[in-house]
């Protein structure tokens, strides 16, 4: 397999570093090194548009004044924008500084000259391996499409009723099917990281208004220093802009009130919790509401976005806020819509919270120790 670096440095000594480098890691995952090198960003924009083959871009620049290197982060952008390619900067001088638009992008940042001797070879592994992975899945991902959208058309081609069939059909159902393929199998085998239900950015949906609320979105309340998890069905929230394109009706949402779930990063909001003094009584509290009651769930969350590792979502402190209020809180940036959990993990906690929030209370005819009981008649009766 060959991997392509496309490396941008006018330093020989630098560049004859970064091959090496390159070059070992390469051998070490059995793959092909191939290289393009260019000495400065006039020289590699003057063919960027022929350069099909690019598994990583490292390139130097001088990230001490980032302003003066403007046309090396637009480069930067460019390829950025092209798919998903990791890219390193490889400088000697860097003081933290980088655009705000470059923030949230795939960007490396190494300095030269470090001590360590396997400093840069470390990072090369690691940032191949993750694009590697990715390239798996796309591939994977691409050709189940193709193969769907192939025996869909293979059976409705010949139809009598074809040229009645609305041309976006086939492409839908592909869609379908592709998405229960996805949720039930999965690609490659790949393990399902519990961080990896948590989709960042959170939903954006082309003709639909920032304000738009998803079933799933976690929404951070600057104001109030919290989070909300929205519950409400999608299809109660999804709403046109009055100026919607003609090809769309104009569509309200179904709802004047938003359902939102509490979620806790930080045990000491907890209002029980932080009543409770003895560690091990907290963790018997919350493994009893968790497990057996189910009044919360926990989930493993990204460190990266939330600032915690684990959130705590309550079913009992739900709230129903004003829709309007709300598209004001996230115009004004107030509110910010931060992740979306994915489907179908935000469906089971609505479920969870639906069964909480309809439960039926009947008084206690028996105890744990009757029903242990019970059983073992049971099992005895002949």
């Amino acid at each position: 397999m060959d991997f392509h670096f496309v490396i941008i440095e006018d330093d020989e000594g630098d560049y004859k570093t970064i091959e090496a480098n390159c070059i070992l890691v390469c051998n070490e995952l059995k793959m092909n090194a191939k290289f393009k090198r260019f000495e400065n960003y006039d020289e590699y924009k003057s063919v960027i548009e022929k350069i099909d083959e690019i598994d990583i871009l490292i390139a130097d620049l001088r990230l001490n004044d980032p302003l003066k290197d403007m046309d090396g982060w637009k480069t930067v952008r460019g390829v950025l924008e092209r798919e998903f390619v990791p890219v390193i900067i490889y400088s000697g001088i860097y003081n933290g500084i980088i655009p705000e638009e470059y923030k949230d992008v795939f960007l490396i940042i190494l300095k030269k000259g470090q001590p360590d001797v396997n400093y840069l070879k470390n990072n090369l592994i690691k940032i191949i391996k993750i694009r590697q992975e990715f390239l798996l899945v796309k591939n994977t991902i691409l050709n189940e499409f193709n193969k769907i959208s192939l025996k869909t058309v293979s059976k409705m081609i010949n139809k009598e009723d074809f040229l009645d069939k609305d041309e976006k059909i086939v492409a839908s159902m592909a869609i379908s099917r592709l998405n229960s393929y996805l949720l039930n199998v999965p690609v490659n085998n790949c393990i399902f990281y519990p961080e990896s239900i948590f989709l960042y950015p959170s939903l954006d949906v082309q003709y639909y208004p920032k304000e738009v609320l998803f079933l799933g979105d976690l929404i951070e309340d600057k104001v109030n220093k919290c989070f909300w998890l929205a519950i409400s069905p999608f299809c109660d929230l999804i709403f046109h802009p009055e100026n919607i394109s003609l090809k769309l009706k104009e569509r309200k949402a179904k709802v004047e009130n938003v359902m939102l779930l509490t979620c806790y990063l930080d045990w000491k909001k907890v209002n029980i919790l932080k009543d409770i003094k003895n560690k091990k009584d907290r963790r018997d509290y919350l493994k009893n509401k968790i497990i057996k009651d189910k009044n919360y769930i926990i989930l493993k969350c990204p460190k990266e976005i939330f600032g915690k590792e684990y959130m705590l979502i309550s079913f009992k402190n739900y709230y129903a806020i004003n829709y309007d209020l709300i598209k004001k809180y996230i115009k004004d940036s107030q509110w910010i819509k931060l992740a979306t959990i994915a489907t179908p993990y935000i469906e089971s906690i609505q479920n969870q919270f639906i069964n909480d929030f309809s439960r039926i209370g009947t008084p206690e005819t028996e105890t744990e120790s009757d029903r242990l009981k019970w059983i073992d008649k049971y099992i005895e009766f002949d």
